[in-house]
């Protein structure tokens, strides 16, 4: 994947800007009355500035190694004044103390290994307050039907370029997440061969 990078810094991710108004347009609804959203692989920054200047919702971005100077021009070009400083958020480091009440990962668990999906679902756990909701966007597998053409060639790639990569089979992470004790709210079919699905944590925290 080829990134362009504006005078003041803004990475462009292609793919972020073809998906952000069709998530935005679900994460309304989704996120309605929701306070606090904890993003786990921001990177560019374009969805958490878009996301929080138009959800008007503050927004913790964090990435491994996160890239402030595109967080912060992507901030000042969309107006978004509700975006924290980010930090870096390891998975399979010790959990950050934060509370939220929405966790969101978008396009990142089919790059990380396949254990990183459970340290996610174990992450809001410790994160997410009452009524909590984890929301996930990107290709997933199903085990009733077969891999779109465009997405078999997706994780092919994906193998090549990431240890441990690959598109992940819904059921699989759907498992994780009742063992956890999440319920499932919606698996939202979206552009481009993607899905945004979300769980709720009901009456975990006051």
């Amino acid at each position: 994947m080829s990134y362009d990078v504006e005078p003041d810094g803004r990475i462009v991710s292609p793919s972020c800007e073809r998906n952000k108004g069709p998530i935005l347009e679900r994460l309304q609804t989704i996120l309605d009355g929701h306070t606090q959203v904890l993003e786990v692989g921001s990177y560019t920054g374009q969805h958490a500035s878009y996301f929080s200047a138009n959800l008007d919702i503050p927004w913790q971005p964090t990435d491994v190694e996160p890239i402030p100077d595109s967080i912060n021009g992507w901030c000042k070009f969309e107006g978004a004044t509700k975006v924290a400083p980010p930090f870096p958020l390891d998975l399979f480091d010790p959990f950050p103390e934060f509370e939220a009440d929405t966790l969101v990962c978008i396009n990142a668990i089919h790059i990380a290994p396949w254990p990183a999906t459970r340290r996610l679902f174990e992450l809001g756990t410790q994160v997410l307050s009452n009524g909590g909701k984890l929301v996930l966007y990107g290709p997933f597998k199903y085990r009733d039907h077969e891999l779109e053409p465009s997405n078999v060639k997706f994780d092919a790639w994906l193998h090549e370029r990431y240890p441990g990569g690959g598109i992940r089979v819904f059921e699989d992470i759907n498992e994780i997440a009742s063992e956890l004790g999440y319920t499932l709210g919606e698996d939202i079919s979206m552009p481009a061969n993607n899905h945004l699905i979300w769980w709720s944590l009901p009456g975990l925290k006051g």
